[in-house]
């Protein structure tokens, strides 16, 4: 079986995301990574209807940003299913979101989280 694999890698984006009042109110810088696997139904892939259109899922994933959530977790799974749902020719994808600049005093680093979405046969 043959796979083709589209990444989205390094998305920047300042949202609201956050459980803590403060990150709701000053917001945060985040960084997505999507990688999207499909089994193309022909040999080649010659037009765009036959795999998935990244800049449509840019503008998915820069339209789900805008709305704050509390829950990283929430927001990797609702984007997952949306995807999924606008592209049917995915079979899985893995998404990466991290925070740039946790709310830990001292900590010198980032937060994140991941989902693994895969499509039931």
């Amino acid at each position: 079986m043959q796979t083709i694999t589209i990444h989205l890698k390094q998305l920047r984006f300042f949202a609201y995301h956050g459980w803590h009042p403060q990150e709701q109110q000053t917001g945060n810088q985040f960084e997505l990574n999507i990688i999207v696997k499909l089994h193309p139904a022909k040999e080649v892939v010659r037009k765009l209807e036959d795999t998935v259109n990244y800049a449509d899922i840019y503008e998915r994933v820069k339209k789900r940003m805008e709305k704050a959530t509390p829950l990283l977790e929430t927001v990797v799974m609702e984007l997952a299913e949306e995807i999924a749902a606008a592209h049917p020719v995915i079979a899985e994808m893995e998404l990466f979101l991290d925070k740039l600049t946790a709310p830990i005093a001292g900590m010198d680093g980032r937060v994140g989280v991941s989902y693994s979405w895969k499509k039931n046969n």
